[in-house]
C-alpha cells in the first residue's frame, strides 16, 4: 500500500523545485518514523507451579507454561520453566534487576525489579475469620481474601524487563488455600512458611522507542510550516 505522505510529496513535486520536493520527503519520512514510535504487543502466557512463601520470601518449583499462550509464546504451552528465588524482598521500590524466569530456548529470559505492594490495607488482618474480609500485611505484597467454605486466597504482582533490555512485562499471581488467612498469617508471623500450587499470568509487551529530542521536534515543526507556507503560494499562483 502507498504511504499516503510519501504519495503527497510526490504529488507535490511536480509543482515545485526537485531540491524542494526531496527536503519535503525527507520530512514525511520523519513523520511517518514518529508515528511508529509506539509500544506493541509482544505475547503473553499462563504458567502454574508450587511455591513456598515466608515472610519475606519466595521459593518456585516446578513450574509449567499453560495455554492460552499468544504473540511470541505461542506452542510453549506445556515447556517448563525456571522461576528464580527471592529473598529479602523490597515491596513498593525499585531494586536492581535480577533474573527471575528463564525459558532455556531462545526467547530472551525475564528479569525482575518491582515487587507491587498489596493493595487491601491491614484493617480485617487480625479479625474473626468470616468470608469476604480482605487483608494486606503493612509491607507485604500479598492481597489476601477469605471465600466461602472457610477458605482463603492471595495474590500478588510483580513486573520488570526482558534481559534484552527490549521489552517490560506485568505478571499477576494467585494460589489458594482451604483455611482462612488469619490461620496463615498467624504461621508467618512465627517464622514459619507455607506451600501451595499457585497460577500466574504474563503480559509482555516492546518499549516504545524514545521521545525525539526538543531540537528534532523542533526542526520537524519547522519543516511542516515551511511546506504549509509554500503549498498556499502555489496555491494561490
Amino acid at each position: 500500500m502507498t504511504n499516503p505522505i510519501f504519495a503527497f510529496v510526490a504529488n507535490l513535486g511536480s509543482r515545485v523545485s526537485l531540491r524542494r520536493s526531496f527536503l519535503f520527503l525527507a520530512i514525511g519520512m520523519g513523520f511517518t518514523a514518529a508515528l511508529s514510535a509506539h509500544a506493541t504487543s509482544v505475547g503473553a502466557f499462563n504458567v502454574s507451579g508450587t511455591v513456598i512463601l515466608t515472610d519475606n520470601s519466595f521459593f518456585w518449583s516446578t513450574n509449567t507454561i499453560n495455554s492460552p499462550t499468544t504473540g511470541i509464546y505461542a506452542g510453549t504451552s506445556g515447556s517448563s520453566v525456571t522461576i528464580g528465588n527471592l529473598n529479602a524482598y523490597v515491596v513498593g521500590t525499585q531494586f536492581p534487576a535480577q533474573s527471575f524466569v528463564s525459558f532455556g530456548n531462545s526467547l530472551s529470559n525475564l528479569d525482575i525489579n518491582f515487587i507491587v505492594a498489596g493493595l487491601d490495607g491491614a484493617g480485617q488482618c487480625t479479625a474473626t475469620p468470616a468470608p469476604g474480609q480482605i487483608c494486606t500485611p503493612t509491607g507485604s505484597p500479598f492481597n489476601f481474601q477469605n471465600t466461602g467454605g472457610a477458605g482463603s486466597s492471595v495474590s500478588w504482582d510483580f513486573s520488570g524487563l526482558s534481559a534484552n533490555g527490549l521489552d517490560a512485562w506485568t505478571g499477576e499471581f494467585t494460589s489458594q488455600f482451604n483455611i482462612p488467612y488469619q490461620t496463615l498469617l498467624a504461621v508467618l508471623d512465627s517464622g514459619g512458611a507455607f506451600k501451595e500450587s499457585y497460577s500466574g499470568s504474563f503480559i509482555v509487551d516492546s518499549i516504545p522507542s524514545p521521545t525525539p529530542e526538543p531540537s528534532s521536534l523542533l526542526l520537524f515543526c519547522t519543516g511542516l510550516l515551511g511546506l504549509a507556507v509554500v503549498i498556499r503560494r502555489k496555491l494561490c499562483q
